[in-house]
C-alpha cells in the first residue's frame, strides 16, 4: 500500500497525511479535500511511498563549486538567510551540508533541482515527490488552477495534460502525454507461446515475466494497464502470435521492429539536418 502526505502550497510549512492508503503510487488526486489550518487554502499532493513518514533527519550534501545568480539565491532561499552571508559561506566551505526532517528535505530538494544543482541525500529520501504545489496557484491571478487535459492538433496518440487557469483562460504549465499513459483501465491478456528455441521467443519471456502472470490451460494470462502491455503487444504481432484481450484495446497497435544502423542513420540525418 502507498501513503500520501499533502502540502499548503501558500504556507509549505508541514506535511498532512492522506486519510486513505492505495494500491499504485499514482492513484491519488492531486488536489485533496482537506484546506489548510493555518490559511484555509486547499491542500494538494506533495509526495506519496511505501511507509509513512517518521522522525528521519535527512542530511542533503552538494558541492559549492558555483557562484552564479540562480546558486546564491537558491541557496538563500533554502537556508533563509541573504546574498552576502552565502558569498562569505561559500569563501570557506567546499561542501554544504542541509540537515532536515521530511518536509524540510523535500522543499530544499525542490529548490535544489529547480535550480540544476546535483546534490546527494543519506538517507534516500523514501518517496516520490510531486511539483503540484508550484502550479496548482495561478502566477498571474492567483486562482485555484484545475488539471486539464485536451486533444493536441495533428498529435494522434498523445494528448496536452497540466494545470490551468480558468479565469486567465491559460495554462499555467503543461506537458504531452501518451494516451497510453492516460489509459487506466486494467487489461486482460490470454496467448498462447509455444516452446521452441528462438531469441524473439525467449525476449517475450523475459517480457511476461517483467509483468504479473499466471499459466492457466496452457495459456499465459496477463492482467495490467495499456502503457505496461503495449511493448508484449508489439511483440505478439511482429511474430503474428494470436491473443485475446479484455475490454477491447483501442490503442494502435504496432508491430515490433529492431532499430537497424540504417535507422539510426535517417535518424541522425533528419536530426542534424
Amino acid at each position: 500500500m502507498y501513503y500520501a502526505y499533502d502540502i499548503c502550497p501558500k504556507c509549505r510549512n508541514k506535511f498532512f497525511e492522506r486519510k486513505e492508503a492505495k494500491e499504485n503510487e499514482h492513484d491519488f488526486d492531486v488536489y485533496s479535500d482537506t484546506c489548510c489550518e493555518k490559511c484555509g487554502e486547499g491542500l494538494v499532493l506533495a509526495c506519496v511511498g511505501k511507509k509513512k513518514i517518521d522522525d528521519t533527519i535527512y542530511r542533503i550534501t552538494f558541492r559549492a563549486t558555483e557562484s552564479n545568480e540562480i546558486f546564491l539565491n537558491t541557496l538563500c532561499e533554502v537556508n533563509g538567510s541573504d546574498l552576502r552571508t552565502e558569498k562569505d559561506k561559500l569563501a570557506d566551505e567546499k561542501n554544504i551540508v542541509l540537515e532536515g526532517d521530511a518536509v524540510h528535505t523535500f522543499l530544499n530538494m525542490d529548490s535544489l533541482t529547480g535550480a540544476a544543482i546535483s546534490y546527494e541525500v543519506d538517507p534516500d529520501f523514501p518517496f516520490l515527490r510531486f511539483g503540484n504545489y508550484a502550479v496548482c496557484l495561478c502566477p498571474t491571478c492567483g486562482s485555484k488552477t484545475v488539471v486539464k487535459t485536451e486533444e493536441m492538433q495533428d498529435v494522434e496518440d498523445y494528448m496536452l495534460q497540466g494545470f490551468f487557469c480558468e479565469k486567465c483562460n491559460e495554462w499555467v504549465m503543461h506537458c504531452s502525454i501518451s494516451k497510453l499513459a492516460l489509459d487506466n483501465a486494467v487489461y486482460c491478456l490470454k496467448f498462447v507461446l509455444e516452446e521452441k528455441n528462438d531469441v524473439k521467443i525467449e525476449k517475450i519471456k523475459r517480457l511476461v515475466e517483467s509483468l504479473p502472470n499466471k499459466l492457466e490451460d496452457g495459456q499465459i494470462i496477463i492482467s495490467d494497464k495499456a502503457e505496461k502491455i503495449y511493448t508484449l503487444l508489439q511483440h505478439l504481432k511482429a511474430e503474428q502470435i494470436s491473443y485475446e484481450i479484455v475490454p477491447s484495446f483501442s490503442h494502435k497497435v504496432t508491430a515490433y521492429k529492431e532499430v537497424t544502423e540504417e535507422d539510426l542513420k535517417e535518424i541522425l540525418e533528419l536530426v542534424y539536418n
